[in-house]
């Protein structure tokens, strides 16, 4: 009757230790799977990184960029401005040289006139 009862009572051991074996691989199949998607995820977490930083340099240099081209465009505009004022100036000197000019031909043309009229008397 010992005997018997220490058989159960070993079967169930064994039966226990067998059920505790299975569930130490799972644990350890589980553990390994969960350190290969850790590792998975750093490595993803740096890959982002590197991007991030890669676009924030981008946009560092792009701004650096819209900066100068913003400056180049104010000094185009400032010189337009001087441009156009020396335009005007130079338009308005040509106009009084033409004026001048008209002023000398209408008086020559009267000179002319009056010698060609001095000749004919």
């Amino acid at each position: 009757k010992l005997n018997a009862q220490l058989e159960r009572e070993t079967a169930r051991a064994e039966k226990e230790l067998e059920q505790l074996r299975l569930e130490k691989q799972r644990l350890q199949t589980e553990t390994r799977n969960l350190e290969a998607d850790k590792e998975h995820l750093v490595l993803e977490s740096n890959e982002m990184s590197k991007r991030v930083q890669s676009v924030e340099e981008r946009m560092i240099a792009m701004t650096a960029e819209c900066r100068k081209m913003e400056e180049t465009s104010e000094e185009l505009q400032q010189k337009n401005a001087k441009l156009n004022a020396q335009l005007e100036r130079e338009t308005a000197r040509a106009e009084k040289a033409e004026a001048q000019c008209s002023e000398l031909a209408n008086e020559s043309r009267k000179t002319l006139s009056g010698l060609e009229h001095a000749k004919q008397q």
